[in-house]
């Protein structure tokens, strides 16, 4: 269900523009596993503290697989190459964000 619903709003964001997920940690978690390849424990070794920030961005290439131009550019649809989202920031409390120098 987390990762459907990521997708859910990944699609309703418009190229160019952001969108902000507010969830549970264990939810947080999960997405950040997906895309840092750590799927075997769901994240859970990933430290995410309690009211904490994390930052994915999912420029071209990322996400959603288009199979549509798979098809086009190489006549099938099972090999298309998929790079991983950029993860900017994992469990910052919000002092530490701005800290960090993403937030000016």
């Amino acid at each position: 269900r987390t990762l459907a619903m990521r997708d859910s709003v990944l699609r309703a964001t418009r190229p160019g523009t952001a969108s902000v997920l507010c969830t549970h940690k264990w939810v947080a978690r999960q997405i950040l596993a997906e895309a840092l390849g750590q799927i075997e424990d769901h994240g859970a070794q990933i430290p995410v503290p309690t009211a904490s920030i994390s930052v994915l961005d999912f420029p071209d290439g990322t996400w959603p697989l288009d199979l549509t131009a798979a098809l086009e550019e190489r006549g099938a649809f099972f090999h298309q190459e998929r790079s991983t989202p950029l993860v900017r920031a994992v469990g910052f409390k919000p002092d530490d964000f701005s800290k960090s120098g993403l937030i000016r």
